[in-house]
């Protein structure tokens, strides 16, 4: 593998796990507020939250697997 390839392939996965935490946290925000609207805690909260975290991961897997190692 030459130079540029891995560099660009670890430029792709360093921003990995901010993409994760920021799904996770929007899906969390959307959660509670939309909770705190219908009066319905944490039922919303806890699907968007787990929501956020399957596509985060689904996300990832992707990516990861999109990459030319060779």
């Amino acid at each position: 593998m030459n130079d540029f390839k891995f560099w660009a392939a670890a430029g792709r996965l360093s921003g990995l796990g901010l993409t994760l935490a920021a799904v996770i946290v929007i899906g969390l925000f959307i959660g509670v507020n939309i909770d705190k609207k219908f009066g319905t805690a944490p039922v919303f909260t806890l699907i968007l939250l787990v929501a956020g975290i399957v596509g985060g991961f689904i996300y990832i897997f992707n990516e990861v697997r999109s990459i030319k190692w060779k």
